[in-house]
């Protein structure tokens, strides 16, 4: 038993020594502050969070950044039905669409992306994006697949869209000015590659056509139609008068002049170009949407070692097949057939052809600008002696090997690198002159001011036709020379 007489003594506290004291509390905050209770939980999770701490390394340290994920370029391909799928994917992968996004076509490889997700590089150019011309389905589609369904594939420009004015900018009572610009519209082209009616020639004669016109300061866009055999007259047609209607209707969002869209064609694409272009019509009279109320008609038809007729005497046989099948109707043929359907009014045409084509006939080209300059349609006509067929941009096109060539098959070769220029409203009832009538077509004179056609002779390779197309489009206020 303990001693009750000794006096209770409280017990000393444990000797902490001084700097394990927590003072922080009493420093910072009075001693009636309920949150010096929060101070060192606080101080426990930070700790606890430090090894999910973000960490920089110095620049001279730090790893590049990898590289942009890309697609691989499209493969040459034999059959229609992997032409028109496998080899219509753009060349860089995109982002993913934002919400507001309307449904686009997506050929497998590559997604989807609207206008506000467009990717603008160092160049100034925004990245390439698909767009469905009936982003509902397209009339008398037999599927969902890529090639059911007729697209755009659009190469926009790095140039803000255009502003025009409206009711809303006519204002009373301005108390501050200001000055508001507006700048007009870019011109643009609808593309359209070759494969008589049964592929695409998709890089050759659409993607680089479309960034060569980019590099140029011109809007593109590579038209996808519907093919043969699946798929017969009229489908690429009103594939091809659908993609002008959407552009044109679309013109502000893209930053065009709705007054200068044109079509490129090549090859069987010349064919849809010119049977645009003498089919134009201002608007559909039973529209379904407010594309179809635009016109179809471009303002300038460029052709390509263009298919123009039906006519078994000068049209191209695989064509003719995949477009209208072994035996088509008489009227068919004859709608189909350009050179029957010039008339004026029509757009001016620039056109461009070898003779030593083995694919499709001179004859094709030489009939058209035949009915061009009869109906007193603007039209300049370049014939290369040598060349032969899908040559595309002239890419590769050596003109040496081309005038040897000449020397030894072709009456020109006695000029070498020669041209002849003429001025000729008539049919071309001299187009084979010979060697003493040309003259080089650096210094020939321009045709006469009341003029519409003129037709220009070369004895070399197409592989400058470039040139000659952008000084066509300067003399027209489509772009500028030094461009």
């Amino acid at each position: 038993m303990p001693d009750s007489s000794l006096p209770l003594v409280a017990p000393k506290r444990l000797p902490f020594p001084r700097w394990f004291r927590p003072r922080v509390c009493r420093l910072h905050f009075p001693r009636g502050c309920p949150l010096r209770f929060y101070v060192w939980p606080a101080l426990l999770l930070l700790l606890a969070g430090a090894p999910n701490w973000p960490t920089y390394a110095s620049p001279s340290t730090s790893a590049p950044a990898p590289a942009p994920a890309t697609v691989p370029a499209p493969a040459a391909s034999t059959s229609a039905k992997a032409s028109s799928t496998s080899a219509l994917t753009p060349l860089k992968a995109h982002s993913a669409p934002a919400a507001s996004t309307p449904p686009r076509v997506t050929p497998p490889g590559s997604s989807a992306v609207g206008l506000g997700a467009i990717a603008q590089g160092a160049s100034g150019l925004r990245e390439p994006f698909w767009q469905a011309l009936w982003p509902q389905g397209a009339p008398g589609a037999k599927g969902s697949a890529p090639s059911d369904q007729p697209a755009l594939l659009v190469f926009p420009l790095g140039n803000l869209p255009v502003t025009s004015p409206s009711v809303a900018d006519s204002v009373s009572e301005v108390h501050t000015p200001v000055a508001k610009l507006h700048r007009p519209g870019r011109p643009g082209f609808l593309i359209c590659p070759g494969g008589a009616y049964g592929m695409l020639a998709w890089e050759k004669e659409g993607v680089q056509v479309a960034r060569w016109l980019n590099d140029r300061g011109v809007f593109a866009a590579v038209l996808r139609y519907r093919l043969g055999p699946v798929y017969r007259h009229p489908a690429p047609y009103l594939d091809g008068q659908r993609g002008m209607r959407w552009l044109r209707a679309h013109a502000h969002e893209y930053g065009l002049d709705p007054h200068r869209i044109g079509m490129v064609g090549f090859s069987a694409g010349g064919h849809l170009t010119a049977t645009v272009a003498t089919h134009a019509d201002s608007g559909l009279s039973a529209p379904l949407d407010f594309v179809d109320r635009q016109s179809c008609r471009p303002d300038l038809q460029v052709l390509i070692y263009p298919v123009i007729s039906m006519d078994p005497s000068l049209t191209h046989a695989a064509s003719r097949i995949n477009l209208l099948g072994r035996n088509p109707a008489p009227e068919a043929l004859a709608f189909l057939s350009a050179e029957k359907n010039a008339q004026a009014g029509d757009p001016p045409a620039f056109i461009i052809h070898a003779r030593t084509d083995p694919i499709v006939s001179f004859a094709n080209s030489e009939a058209y600008y035949n009915a061009l300059a009869h109906a007193r349609v603007p039209v300049e006509f370049h014939a290369y002696a040598q060349g032969g067929h899908a040559f595309g941009l002239g890419l590769g096109l050596s003109p040496k090997p081309r005038i040897q060539n000449l020397e030894t098959h072709s009456p020109l070769a006695a000029t070498g690198n020669s041209a002849s220029l003429r001025s000729s409203a008539p049919p071309m009832a001299a187009s084979h002159s010979t060697a003493s009538q040309m003259a080089d077509s650096r210094t020939a004179q321009a045709p006469a001011a009341d003029s519409d056609s003129r037709m220009i002779e070369h004895a070399e390779a197409p592989d400058q036709w470039p040139q000659a197309f952008q000084a066509w489009l300067a003399s027209r206020g489509w772009m500028s020379p030094g461009s």
